[in-house]
Formats: C-alpha cells, sequence, structure tokens
C-alpha cells in the first residue's frame, strides 16, 4: 500500500508529527500500526520506521532527533513524508 505525499513539520517537546487522518486510516483499517516512512527535505531522502499512533483520535508518529539531524530537519521545518505498508521482518532493515 502506497499513499500519497504529505507535508508537516515537527511539533512540540516529544518530536512529534501530526498525521493526516486521510492518510492513516486505510493503514489502521487494515491493522497495520507499523509502517515505512520516507522523509524528504531539501534533497535528502531517510527511509526509517514507525508506528501511527492515535491518541484521542489525532494521529501522530515520534520523528527522534537522530532523524531530525540524518535530514537536516529542525523544529517548524516542513518538509514531505510517504508512508509505505511495513513488509520488513522486524519493522527495521537488516544487514545481510
Amino acid at each position: 500500500m502506497k499513499r500519497k505525499v504529505f507535508e508537516t513539520s515537527v511539533s512540540g517537546s516529544d518530536h512529534s508529527l501530526m498525521l493526516p487522518e486521510e492518510i492513516v486510516l486505510p493503514f489502521l483499517e487494515k491493522n497495520k500500526k507499523r509502517v515505512k516512512i520516507k522523509a524528504f527535505f531539501e534533497g535528502r531522502e531517510l527511509i526509517f520506521y514507525g508506528a501511527i499512533l492515535n491518541i484521542k483520535r489525532n494521529y501522530l508518529m515520534t520523528f527522534g532527533k537522530r532523524y531530525q539531524k540524518e535530514s537536516g530537519v529542525f523544529p517548524n521545518h516542513y518538509f514531505q513524508w510517504q508512508l509505505f505498508e511495513d513488509d520488513s521482518k522486524y519493522g527495521v532493515e537488516m544487514p545481510e
């Protein structure tokens, strides 16, 4: 399952991202809370895995300092994301 690219920003001290309901509902309807993420910012692309959090019908995902540093994103920067179904065995890229 592949969804369209959307724009978001890091907010708050917990490094969370607000996710649009129309983006996450197709994943949640299939009981897929773990997703593969591609983040795009200023010509950089970062691929990682995460979980969709549902807090009072607000859909969030954490975007820790490690990933912020790798992508060059700072709080209040707007950048693009794309979610994919997580088809990995362990929810991370495994070395050979």
